[in-house]
């Protein structure tokens, strides 16, 4: 399956990402080439490789071609102004009007403008106005719309299964806008990044722009770190404004996950007990059990001082987390349990009633990794054999084998 992951550690704006995307291909130049004869009068895409600090990446410029002036600028975070341009003044069904222009698939354009909508909304619910009557500024640029139009035909040609991006990076500071001084993330990024996992990040000023954060809602199937993937090639797009800690781009690797991914999130907790007696672990553990899905097990230590005790933990959901430190610390002489998070990988678990030779019996069918096992219920089991006269050894057994033959 392949796996396209989008890192915006370093923020993310449809520039930056659109030349991520394009390092991806075999021959980024023929793309350059094919989506110069798409129909965005008056500019040229061209596509500049540069490296800074060691990280080898590219620009993706878009040039004037013709005399004159044109109503655009490109104000991508404040990385890139034009002499050539001017501010734009389109609204959202003037960038549509752009977009059912262009010589690309239906798909693509409907998809670009899916982004353009996400953008009206968040904006004017920023600004408490229509959508349709709001101008869109900077990201109503040529040079923006035909970052978004780009990001979408490379989307459309890598053909990827599904599409994971990191936490972004916001940044910090104020932004200078069209309403003034605005904290960031600005309103309008802020009402897109909704449940959206994002962080400050290390550096000052924008580094999500209304763009970016309009792509990633579109995109993405998941916000996660980044998963264990045997990486084909690997794409960096540059933006010009000079960070002071790390590199200012967007990096995207194309691969296919190595592994089978974990199913389940589960919680770990831990608390050293001393002098406890094993009436009071036993009650401890059936409490635990009672909540549901939590395992609890005792290992034996013994302190540098020489005195003897048990480690107890409980493995549970993480929603049972907080219920199960509540009765650790209620049962135990613990003051202190300890709480970690890691994965689990779980067999799906289904019961069904069967019926054998001797009676019937349910049974717990377990599947997944591979793995497809049938148990009979023990309480069955115990049943069966009383009925029948036979020992549990026996029922067990019997009813086992019937079970190997059905399947």
């Amino acid at each position: 399956m392949n796996t396209l992951f989008i890192d915006c550690s370093m923020g993310v704006n449809a520039v930056k990402l659109f030349g991520a995307l394009a390092e991806l291909l075999e021959n980024p130049e023929t793309f350059v080439r094919r989506f110069n004869s798409i129909g965005f009068s008056g500019i040229s895409l061209e596509r500049e490789q540069d490296s800074i600090n060691g990280i080898s990446g590219v620009y993706m410029n878009f040039r004037k071609i013709s005399d004159g002036m044109y109503d655009d600028e490109i104000d991508d975070d404040g990385e890139r102004v034009s002499r050539h341009h001017s501010r734009s003044d389109r609204r959202l069904n003037d960038v549509k009007g752009l977009i059912d222009d262009l010589s690309v698939s239906g798909r693509i354009r409907k998809r670009a403008k899916n982004i353009y909508d996400v953008i009206a909304m968040a904006y004017a619910d920023a600004n408490n106005k229509n959508a349709d009557e709001l101008i869109l500024h900077r990201t109503g640029s040529r040079d923006i719309v035909a970052a978004v139009v780009g990001v979408c035909m490379l989307l459309e040609e890598l053909q990827c299964d599904k599409i994971i991006v990191s936490p972004v990076s916001v940044g910090s500071g104020y932004a200078v806008t069209s309403r003034g001084k605005l904290p960031i993330p600005v309103p309008a990024v802020q009402n897109i990044l909704k449940g959206i996992p994002y962080q400050a990040g290390n550096e000052e000023g924008e580094l999500c722009t209304l763009d970016g954060a309009a792509l990633l809602h579109e995109i993405a199937d998941e916000f996660s770190q980044m998963p264990d993937i045997t990486v084909i090639r690997t794409g960096i797009g540059l933006g010009q404004r000079k960070f002071r800690t790390g590199v200012n781009c967007v990096k995207a690797y194309l691969g296919k996950i190595v592994r089978a991914s974990a199913n389940a999130a589960v919680a770990v907790l831990e608390a050293v007990l001393y002098d406890d007696t094993p009436e009071s672990l036993a009650l401890t553990a059936e409490r635990l059990s009672s909540l549901g899905r939590a395992e609890a097990y005792t290992v034996p230590i013994m302190s540098l001082k020489g005195k003897s005790g048990v480690v107890l933990y409980c493995v549970c959901d993480n929603e049972s987390a907080d219920a199960a430190a509540g009765e650790i610390l209620r049962n135990t002489s613990a003051r202190r349990v300890r709480r970690t998070g890691t994965a689990s990988y779980e067999l799906v678990s289904t019961m069904a009633e069967v019926s054998t030779s001797i009676g019937t019996v349910r049974t717990v069918r377990n599947e997944g990794f591979g793995v497809s096992d049938m148990e009979p219920v023990r309480e069955d089991v115990v049943a069966l054999a009383r009925e029948n006269g036979i020992s549990y050894h026996s029922a067990y057994n019997r009813i086992v084998t019937e079970l190997n033959k059905t399947e």
